[in-house]
């Protein structure tokens, strides 16, 4: 099965846009909202065909899994 070697400079460069993304999420705590981080997460994962599933024990604490 032939697989296509991954263009190294554009997986650093969606990897560097996704953390400047995610440093904008103000995740503060107090409250936290680790959810809005959650749902960007959750998000990139399906747009490259994942299907993760968002989880919380508390609102607004969610996590990817």
């Amino acid at each position: 099965m032939p697989s296509e070697k991954p263009d190294w400079t554009q997986v650093g460069e969606r990897a560097v846009s996704h953390l400047a993304k995610l440093l904008e999420i103000d995740t503060t705590n107090p409250p936290g909202r680790e959810s809005l981080v959650a749902d960007y997460v959750a998000g990139a994962l399906r747009e490259i065909g994942l299907e993760p599933q968002v989880v919380a024990k508390e609102k607004g604490r969610d996590n990817v899994v």
